[in-house]
């Protein structure tokens, strides 16, 4: 894969949900803020081909670094990870 399908087919997704009325959040804002709705666009993203694989089930944890509990939920993702490559 190229540059170009990496950024770009992320890039349309977005459009896309935001064509959709499934972002509604305006500005600038950093991706952690919460203005895309993170399993619409990993579906979204899915669909097109991008990933494989995607969930907390298959070793993608998605957390905010001021979640007290992201922490707790990174490290039961790494063990879950250790144990499907154990297998």
């Amino acid at each position: 894969t190229g540059m170009g399908f990496v950024t770009g087919v992320p890039l349309a997704c977005g459009v896309e949900m935001l064509a959709r009325g499934q972002i509604t959040t305006r500005g600038v804002l950093a991706p952690e803020a919460g203005a895309i709705p993170i399993k619409p666009f990993f579906e979204l993203l899915d669909a097109e081909g991008s990933l494989p694989i995607w969930g907390p089930s298959n070793g993608i944890e998605i957390s905010r670094s001021w979640d007290p509990e992201a922490g707790r939920r990174y490290a039961a993702a790494v063990e879950r990870s250790r144990e499907r490559i154990a297998r």
